[in-house]
């Protein structure tokens, strides 16, 4: 959806739901396995030439657990502001610019929930596997074992055969 939002004159609200294939179709996280529904609410509010947009919007997800990589539910809500402008004189650090009148909200929205997803996804009361052939490593811990220029069979010395 297409939001024309440099008509606005002084403020605005849109309300805002749209199909999850949409979302599931822009989808190229491997945190989210699917969406299940996103709506809210859009409020444009035109200050000079600057067009200021507060999206407060409810994701309801499907995601993988940061411990177990198993899909739970996960309801997400989020509210953050954002600055558009259409005349590069009057862009800053801080505003984006739109070529055009438009901006594709669905993109900003994905967007935005993707960056404002907590960086551990855990359903309630999930712990970490334990047991004899097990260890849990950082995502760091994973990385650096991954890269070391050691000896391939360097990982199997802590084998006890």
């Amino acid at each position: 959806m297409r939001l024309q939002i440099f008509n606005v004159k002084d403020e605005r609200v849109f309300d805002y739901e749209e199909n999850a294939k949409v979302y599931n179709d822009l989808n190229n996280s491997k945190v989210i396995k699917e969406f299940k529904e996103v709506g809210g609410k859009v409020t444009i509010k035109k200050v000079d030439k600057v067009f200021f947009a507060k999206f407060d919007i409810k994701a309801k997800l499907i995601v993988y657990s940061s411990l177990t990589y198993e899909p739970f539910t996960y309801s997400h809500k989020l509210s953050e502001e954002l600055q558009f402008v259409n005349d590069e004189k009057y862009c800053d650090d801080e505003s984006i610019l739109v070529d055009g009148d438009a901006i594709n909200l669905e993109e900003i929205i994905y967007s935005l929930i993707i960056t404002t997803l907590p960086i551990r996804l855990t359903k309630k009361g999930e712990k970490a596997p334990e047991g004899e052939n097990f260890r849990v490593l950082t995502e760091d811990e994973f990385y650096e074992e991954e890269n070391s220029s050691g000896n391939a069979f360097d990982k199997l010395k802590d084998l006890d055969l």
